[in-house]
């Protein structure tokens, strides 16, 4: 097969899983289907930092939240930032910087079970993050907590 004829294939099937976004909902329908009734879903981004990237992943994760029953986000964020954030969304007391920006969130999701988790997975901070898993775990589980500490 020759090298034009094989690009051509390439991109024919490229094209194929290639959907445009828009700022209309209708734009992530070829996603949500794609997903159809998976547990995990994996938004990885190419535009690190831009508005667009950050807009379109809250798009969708707002319909992953809503029409897909989702319960857990990780995102690319340091773990005790993002986890501050999850404390808030659980009912942690004295939060107030995610109060101001969860409040719709977190208001239209009363049930408890239902209540998404906010979780980041950053290495930024990796001995920061590590040693909040340590005061986590020395919390809630203290045998966790030795074993952690060897690692």
């Amino acid at each position: 097969m020759s090298a034009p004829t094989t690009l051509l294939k390439q991109r024919a099937l490229l094209e194929s899983h290639t959907h445009p976004l828009s700022w209309q909902a209708s734009s992530y329908d070829p996603l949500m289907s794609a997903i159809g009734s998976a547990q995990v879903a994996c938004i990885g981004d190419s535009s690190h930092g831009t508005y667009e990237f950050y807009a379109h992943r809250a798009n969708l994760t707002e319909r992953l939240i809503e029409e897909k029953g989702f319960t857990a986000i990780a995102v690319e964020a340091d773990w005790p930032d993002a986890f501050r954030i999850n404390r808030y969304v659980h009912g942690a007391p004295h939060i107030s910087p995610a109060r101001a920006a969860l409040s719709d969130l977190n208001a239209s999701q009363n049930d408890p079970a239902r209540r998404m988790s906010f979780y980041g997975m950053d290495l930024y901070s990796l001995h920061r993050s590590a040693d909040e898993v340590i005061r986590y775990l020395e919390r809630v589980d203290p045998e966790g907590a030795k074993e952690a500490r060897k690692m």
